[in-house]
Parts: C-alpha cells; structure tokens; sequence
C-alpha cells in the first residue's frame, strides 16, 4: 500500500515514498530529454487548432497541419527559467497571451523543483500519481497537476495539468492540458501526444 505525504517536499528526496516516485518518474523523464536532444527519430506530426463553442462540445473552427521529417522533438518546452521568473503564462506584443507547458527537461530542472511542492496521490486500479503544485507564496501563473506512473511497471503514462493564479471561466472550463508518454522497445520515450485547453479573448465593438 502505498500513500504520500502531502506536507510541501520542494526536494522530493526528504520523503521516502516520494522520493520513490520521484526517482522511477525521473529515469522516464531523462531518458525523453535525451530523446529529446537528439535527433534519432522521423515523426509525422500531427497539429490541430480548435475553436470550441463555451461547452467545449462543438468546433467553430478547426486549422490542421501536417508534418513529416527528422527533429529533436515535436513537443519543446521554452528555457525553463523564464517560466519560473516570467510565468507559464505571458503576454506578447504579437501573438497575446501564450500559455507554455512542460517538457522533460522542464521538470528535472532545479529551478521547476525548488519551486514545486511534491507529494502522491493513488489513481485509478494500476496507477500511481507524483503530485507538484508551486509553493506557498508563489504568486506568477504557474502549473500544478500529476505525473501518472503504472504502478507495477513505474513506467511513466502521463502528465495532467492545469494552470493557476491566472484568470478563469467555469463557462468554458478551467486552463490546461496533458502531454502523453511513450516508452519504444529499444527504452527511449518519446512524447506521444500533447494538448492545452486555453481561453480565447474576443472583441466586439
């Protein structure tokens, strides 16, 4: 049986089960950074943008992309160290607001752990969850969410998260998203999938 404290562990080494957690959750992390930074694989890349009604059921507008080649990665996060001193969400004089997500390097960063409180949360039948949300006090737009692990395999599923201190709307659900893991044979990971759910300011005059 296992079950985690939820007092804030910013290094998840001063809580066993955690830093058990942690450290299966890490190797699948450092293993899809060093896919990551090399380019060994030819993705076809699949990129959608959704307009969805308030509900979120139907699609006012939908751009598809496709590409296919050699890259170092189809999901890269910006440095992490302007997340963690600007915000994972910022405004741009041309594009707005951009909402960032993490990749791998992201979260073994010192800067995402020094500022993450960490603790586990048991998922549904065969899962096992590393719980982060930012420190007390913190007070930049920020994320908080869960790395879902199989708990027989401690391989790493996925990563759920959504965004706070930054405005929301329950019309339309709150901001966020997940990024989908994958393990291949040879024991590299790759990203297989990933989504943000964001707001959409409109004018009218």
């Amino acid at each position: 049986d296992v079950s985690g404290s939820r007092r804030c562990e910013v290094r998840p080494e001063e809580g066993r089960v955690t830093a058990q957690v942690w450290e299966e959750a890490r190797k699948a992390l450092k293993a899809a950074a060093w896919t990551q930074s090399t380019a060994i694989y030819r993705y076809t890349l699949r990129h959608f943008v959704r307009d969805l009604d308030r509900s979120g059921e139907r699609i006012l507008d939908e751009n598809r992309a496709f590409k296919r080649g050699s890259t170092n990665a189809p999901f890269v996060s910006v440095p992490v160290e302007g997340l963690i001193a600007d915000g994972f969400v910022q405004e741009d004089v041309e594009s707005g607001t951009i909402y960032h997500a993490p990749d791998a390097e992201a979260f073994l960063s010192d800067a995402f752990i020094d500022t993450h409180c960490m603790g586990v949360r048991r998922g549904e039948a065969g899962s096992i969850g590393l719980v982060f949300e930012p420190v007390e006090g913190r007070t930049l737009p920020d994320i908080e969410g869960v790395l879902w692990l199989d708990e027989e395999t401690a391989e790493l599923d996925r990563l759920e998260f959504s965004y706070v201190n930054v405005s929301s709307n329950k019309e339309i659900g709150e901001p966020g998203g997940f990024v989908n893991f994958t393990r291949l044979p040879n024991g590299t990971w790759i990203v297989r999938e990933w989504w943000i759910h964001m707001p959409i300011m409109d004018v009218h005059r």
